[in-house]
């Protein structure tokens, strides 16, 4: 593909209007070079704000330690910063998972033994500032909390306090260890809620946890009982903690490996199952409030193998990822797929090639912008490291240029009525790192491509087709 390199002309204002690709690269999200190691899990907090954890030790170049809060663009918040970070009983420190509060304070777990140097056990809280809230005390080793296990998965109810899931057996409560196989309930200082009492617990780990509007939990995971109750991978539990007998999923085989719970108390789930109370359903399926199967969602064939995270966007349409590449028969790059809200698959999303390392986790923003982080590092042919936001059906971007002004950019030579990405990089050298601008349908061959954003010091371009 041929470069050009940077042109000064003189444009007279006008507005163009770009329209986006449902499922293509949001231009207007820019992480920069992005983080350094895999991104495990990511919230969404109410200003536009992402926070995500993982195994990165930078963000954009920056120091960040296994957590970071991204500003709505996908820069770095700087003013978040957790110090030097968790560090683990063995292996890679890791954030598996997280929760906002509506304070915008921060639970993160996963696998760690130590904060800033001092023994902590699971979950921790975020000050908006990165450091450790000391008034939620799970630090050790007199404090509360999970020790020497993996915590999978963080609930906040609405009166503050904490569902905690994994693979954990114990739990210490002011130095006093307590049992809780795989599920325990936090108090909002982070003493273990006696009040919620699971019994015996889950026999095997508790992988994803959500909440119906009644106070009501829902739990998945690998374990076939709970207090001792056949419930094969996916449960309700009461309020105080006992199993609802009346919820009856039954899945026959595999694990629950994600869940989101809709408004409506629908309940979606991925992971690694093909039947459900006598249904087939390949590793996705939509249940009613009472676990019953929604036969309103019918994915037919299914993907071909494991769903690992889903999301539902305000419209009911799915967001689904994982290992599969193929969905009812049809193929699909890099494990990520739009569903209907009947359970087909929605080809108006179209990620082209999508990341190059399947099993991204997914999050919808409520402008129906959709976020992925994982460990990919180029999406579609663009390189970008772990986060990147797709845009959404209604997506455009608006240039406005109001009056005479000297404008950077490139002639582009093409075919008319084609749909090219523009990207460019500052750096060309290999590896290089191209940032997109926005995709532009050539009116004329050939077209003269400006830069909006210019920089001081050199700029390459290049154009990448996109359509047909």
């Amino acid at each position: 593909m041929k470069m050009k390199q940077l042109t000064v002309m003189v444009v007279l204002g006008f507005a163009t209007l770009l329209h986006a690709q449902p499922g293509s690269l949001d231009i207007t999200f820019n992480p920069g070079s992005g983080a350094d190691g895999q991104i495990y899990c990511m919230a969404l907090e109410t200003n536009g704000q992402i926070v995500i954890g993982g195994n990165f030790t930078h963000y954009n170049g920056a120091s960040q330690n296994n957590i970071a809060r991204l500003n709505a663009d996908g820069s770095l918040d700087s003013s978040f910063y957790p110090g030097v970070g968790p560090l683990s009983y063995g292996g890679f420190p890791i954030f598996d998972t997280m929760a906002v509060q509506p304070n915008g304070e921060i639970f993160s777990g996963g696998w760690y033994a130590t904060l800033n140097g001092l023994l902590w056990n699971q979950p921790a809280l975020f000050r908006l500032d990165g450091s450790v809230d000391t008034s939620f005390n799970t630090s050790a080793p007199n404090g509360s909390g999970v020790y020497a296990g993996h915590v999978y998965a963080i609930a906040l109810q609405a009166n503050g306090k904490v569902l905690v899931g994994g693979d954990f057996s114990v739990f210490s409560s002011n130095g006093i260890a307590i049992s809780r196989n795989c599920l325990a309930r936090l108090n909002t200082d982070g003493t273990l809620d006696d009040t919620f009492n699971p019994g015996t617990g889950a026999n095997s780990s508790v992988r994803v946890v959500g909440l119906q509007s009644n106070g009501q939990i829902i739990v998945g995971g690998n374990f076939t009982s709970v207090n001792n109750s056949n419930q094969n991978y996916l449960a309700r539990l009461n309020i105080d903690g006992s199993v609802d007998g009346s919820f009856n999923a039954s899945i026959q085989d595999g694990n629950v490996q994600c869940l989101f719970v809709t408004p409506q108390n629908k309940i979606m789930i991925g992971g690694h199952f093909t039947s459900i109370n006598g249904y087939s359903r390949n590793y996705i399926a939509r249940l009613n409030a009472d676990g019953s199967v929604d036969t309103g969602f019918n994915p037919r064939l299914g993907a071909n193998t494991d769903v690992t995270s889903v999301a539902v966007q305000t419209n009911g349409e799915v967001i689904i990822s994982g290992s599969f590449t193929t969905f009812n028969s049809t193929s699909i790059a890099g494990g990520l797929a739009r569903l209907n809200t009947t359970g087909t698959l929605d080809a108006t999303f179209n990620p082209g090639t999508g990341p190059n390392v399947n099993g991204v986790t997914v999050a919808s923003q409520p402008d129906g912008k959709t976020l992925i982080a994982g460990n990919f590092t180029s999406f579609n042919g663009t390189n970008i490291n772990r986060i990147a936001r797709l845009n959404s059906d209604t997506s455009s971007t608006t240039l406005n240029l109001l009056n005479a002004q000297n404008y950077f950019g490139t002639y582009l030579q093409g075919t008319v009525s084609n749909t090219y990405r523009i990207e460019y990089t500052s750096k060309f050298n290999t590896p290089s790192l191209w940032t997109p601008l926005f995709n532009v349908t050539l009116q004329t061959n050939p077209q003269f491509i400006y830069d909006p954003t210019p920089a001081t010091g050199s700029r390459f371009y290049r154009a990448v087709q996109i359509s047909p």
